[in-house]
């Protein structure tokens, strides 16, 4: 196979990658977008165990309820590797 060909090939299969910075459901908060971190981004379909209060102040944590994208595409109890559950934005 030359390089050409296998050029077309790796750029192909990136295009059919399910990244999660490009589904409906990834959220990301925009401190951490403002400063160009995308690894923090959560998926909207995944609640966290985690209580819902900040335990500093006591107020409810409306943005971290939900897994972090890299959790959810870890496991395939949840949208695993192959992102089963990625919708396009």
């Amino acid at each position: 196979m030359n390089m050409i060909s296998e050029a077309n090939k790796m750029a192909e299969e990136k295009m059919k990658t399910k990244f999660c910075k490009d589904c409906k459901h990834s959220r990301n908060r925009f401190i951490f977008w403002a400063f160009g971190d995308k690894t923090l981004m959560r998926c909207s379909l995944w609640k966290s165990d985690v209580d819902n209060k900040y335990l500093v102040t006591g107020e409810d944590n409306k943005y971290d309820t939900f897994q972090f994208c890299s959790i959810a595409r870890k496991f395939k109890d949840f949208c695993g590797p192959e992102g089963k559950l990625w919708e396009k934005k």
